[in-house]
């Protein structure tokens, strides 16, 4: 629906309209820049729920994914961070152990 806008008619159609400012704008800029290289982190909140994000323009996660791109993209963030937690466990050194 947005896609063919610029950044600044995407801010506008797919957040909640709070309070403006050049802080906001920017942080809306970073995040959509974010989106479209796909290293966005997703407000699955915005995504998922009835009521929408309570923190409006000022949520640091991104509300331009759909309900289905949050989804995919949260369930990566999810896979790479425990893929993560198992690099660092199998270089971590193994205890000596004194007993039998």
């Amino acid at each position: 629906i947005c896609a063919s806008m610029g950044v600044a008619e995407i801010v506008e159609c797919k957040m909640v309209k709070t309070v403006r400012s050049e802080e906001v704008v920017e942080l809306a800029r970073e995040i959509m820049h974010q989106h479209v290289t796909g290293k966005c982190h997703p407000c699955v909140a915005f995504s998922l729920r009835e009521g929408g994000c309570f923190k409006g323009n000022h949520c640091t996660h991104c509300h331009y994914c759909t309900a289905e791109q949050a989804m995919h993209r949260r369930a990566e963030l999810q896979a790479q961070a425990r893929q993560k937690t198992r690099r660092h466990y199998e270089r971590a050194v193994p205890v000596k152990r004194f007993w039998l």
